[in-house]
């Protein structure tokens, strides 16, 4: 399964470099594990060389889901600080440079997040996911998000298919 997902975090990456970057956009690549009990996420942001700070929330569709952040921000760029929490209905993340930084242009790894019994919240044709970040001066930089959920289990996606 990790070689699955790494697979599909560097092709999804290697996509992303092709095109330059106009706008900031979060990446959550997931993969299931063979049982089909939990996803790995993997984060990641693809920065236009401005943001100073950024926020996500990620929904998950089932109660009771146990979802692991203590990795969430594990790869965050060290100029930058973090927080994940999962409050029962969605996965929530900040982060932010205290001091006049920027990220670099390009991709930078954030981190990982598992979910038990849970599946992201379907919205349309993709996920309702919510990314929001900001420039030095505390301006909106235009935002974007691209989910790609590969799996290896139809039982992961159940939830997907019961609206709500």
């Amino acid at each position: 399964m990790k070689t699955y997902a790494i697979a599909a975090g560097v092709a999804l990456a290697l996509a992303t470099l092709s095109a330059p970057a106009l706008a900031d956009e979060l990446l959550v690549t997931g993969a299931a594990d063979k049982s089909g009990s939990s996803i790995s996420l993997a984060l990641d942001l693809v920065s236009d060389g401005k943001t100073r700070g950024f926020d996500f929330v990620i929904p998950v569709t089932t109660k009771g889901a146990k979802v692991d952040t203590t990795q969430c921000f594990a790869n965050l760029h060290k100029s930058f600080q973090g927080a994940c929490k999962f409050n029962g209905t969605e996965i929530t993340g900040i982060a932010f440079a205290w001091d006049n930084v920027t990220l670099p242009a390009g991709v930078h790894s954030l981190g990982t997040i598992t979910i038990k019994g849970g599946m992201l919240e379907k919205k349309g044709s993709g996920y309702a996911v919510q990314f929001n970040s900001a420039d030095a001066g505390g301006a909106s930089i235009q935002s974007t998000v691209r989910a790609d959920l590969a799996v290896e289990s139809p039982r992961a996606f159940d939830s997907l298919n019961a609206e709500k």
